[in-house]
């Protein structure tokens, strides 16, 4: 019990626990109590303002992680990107170089057929000068028949010079040939120069045979697109020049064509106009 001094004094009555020499000043009693509030809240107050922060946020580096993660998956699509860009311009300078090489066979055929063209024309005139000869010749026999006389006074007829009547137009066909040819010449030199080999030619691009360009280094990849974007224009000219000379060589033999109809139908007429002669010869 508290007494007027301010010390509480024990009593004997009251609580057995006590003992005589256990009385204690206030102050005392509040100094020897232990701080455990004011130790947790020091604590408290060191884990929120000092570097162990246990409540301190931890994704700084998980963001870290993430940015790199995305940059790996960016430069992966970039290579695919890349590599899918490669692989059509491969596929598309497959086709040109098929396409010009279906072109340079076109032109080969349509030389070759020309040569025939131009060797059938020569064979009609040959027999057409043959028909106006023996035309001649079935005259004069019935010039015989009618007057002997006049089969030995009257000269004989000049042949004509077969040049005249020629089917073949040796000016414009030997010049349409000639330009044809010397398309197909330079066309067939610079496909054979420009061509890859056989391992890189783009046709086996296509059909997945060839596929070392995916394995490129990223720095070459700009450096063959440009490569194959100058092989393609010249694949292109090359293309825009054999249409042309085809184009004018189809028109020339159409006309050639028409001429050896014409001399067809002149010798057959001829040939006709004969046989009527010789039968009434005969018949006399």
């Amino acid at each position: 019990m508290a007494g007027s001094s301010g010390r509480y004094v024990k009593t004997k009555g009251s609580n057995p626990f006590f003992d005589e020499d256990d009385d204690v000043d206030d102050d005392e009693f509040l100094k020897r109590a232990p701080n455990r509030f004011n130790g947790f809240g020091g604590k408290l107050a060191s884990s929120l303002s000092g570097g162990n922060n246990s409540f301190q946020p931890l994704d700084g580096g998980e963001n870290q992680n993430s940015a790199e993660e995305r940059r790996r998956q960016l430069l992966l699509e970039k290579q695919k990107i890349e590599e899918r860009t490669l692989q059509a311009s491969g596929r598309a300078k497959g086709v040109l170089y098929e396409t010009e090489q279906i072109g340079i066979s076109t032109a080969e055929d349509l030389v070759r057929q020309r040569e025939q063209l131009e060797r059938t024309g020569s064979r009609l005139d040959e027999m057409n000068n043959s028909l106006r000869t023996s035309e001649r010749h079935i005259q004069n026999i019935k010039s015989v028949f009618s007057s002997m006389k006049n089969y030995f006074s009257k000269p004989s007829e000049p042949i004509k010079n077969s040049s005249e009547g020629s089917l073949l137009k040796s000016g414009s066909s030997s010049s349409s040939s000639s330009n044809l040819s010397k398309v197909l010449e330079q066309s067939s030199s610079q496909f054979d120069r420009d061509s890859p080999s056989q391992q890189q030619h783009p046709a086996l691009r296509i059909k997945g045979l060839d596929n070392d360009f995916g394995h490129k280094p990223l720095s070459n990849v700009d450096e063959q697109l440009e490569q194959d974007l100058g092989d393609m224009s010249l694949s292109l000219s090359r293309l825009k020049g054999l249409a042309q000379g085809l184009s004018t060589e189809l028109d020339d033999q159409n006309v050639l064509i028409d001429r050896l109809q014409t001399g067809a139908d002149k010798a057959d007429w001829r040939i006709q106009r004969q046989n009527k002669d010789m039968e009434r010869l005969l018949k006399k």
